[in-house]
């Protein structure tokens, strides 16, 4: 569906070896049987972006070693800005480049509450994607507020209604914010802000 292109094609440019490829079946009349598959991302865009990263990310995988390859990527002080900041805030979790900032609720359940990629994007910043509807549940940070706290360079987005563990209430219409920090003034803009609603 559209929001699993969205996912795909998001990931896919923050160089996480991602496509999806539909199949589809046919028969001749003369019997004979044949597949025909179609590629969200080309192939080759794919593999490319994949390459451009490969021999520096071998290896990598704990949050630790994501600060070696952003270090590595030109972003180190940002990534290290929002580990550090978070730390008593989020647990994390890596997904290839990117790291995944999640709360344990009460009921045992975690829900993802923001993306970042140890990679430098083709902006030179490093690209993060926050779902602000679960901020404003758990932190009871208003969505203007949130914005306030984050670079200018925001665009909403829905993607983030198929996230993991979603409520009802959140895959009818759960508000997300994808942008990149470029400043390590930036960073701790947000962090102070997040540390505030968080009574830290």
């Amino acid at each position: 569906d559209a929001a699993t292109e969205r996912i795909v094609r998001y990931l896919s440019d923050l160089h996480v070896p991602i496509n999806v490829t539909t199949v589809q079946h046919f028969r001749r009349n003369d019997g004979r049987e044949m597949l025909a598959q179609v590629f969200l991302v080309e192939p080759e865009e794919a593999q490319a972006k994949s390459q451009s990263t490969s021999k520096r990310t071998t290896g990598y995988g704990t949050i630790n070693q994501l600060q070696e390859l952003a270090d590595e990527t030109g972003i180190g002080e940002l990534y290290r800005g929002v580990r550090d900041g978070v730390r008593r805030i989020f647990n994390a979790t890596s997904y290839g480049n990117t790291v995944g900032y999640y709360r344990r609720l009460d009921d045992g359940t975690s829900r993802t509450v923001m993306f970042v990629s140890a990679v430098r994007g083709e902006t030179g910043g490093m690209g993060f994607t926050i779902h602000a509807t679960r901020f404003g549940n758990y932190f009871g940070i208003g969505l203007e507020d949130l914005k306030a706290l984050l670079p200018e360079n925001l665009s909403e987005v829905t993607h983030v209604r198929s996230w993991r563990n979603s409520s009802e209430e959140e895959r009818a219409s759960a508000i997300g914010l994808d942008g990149h920090f470029s400043t390590v003034e930036e960073v701790a803009q947000f962090i102070n802000g997040l540390r505030a609603a968080a009574g830290q």
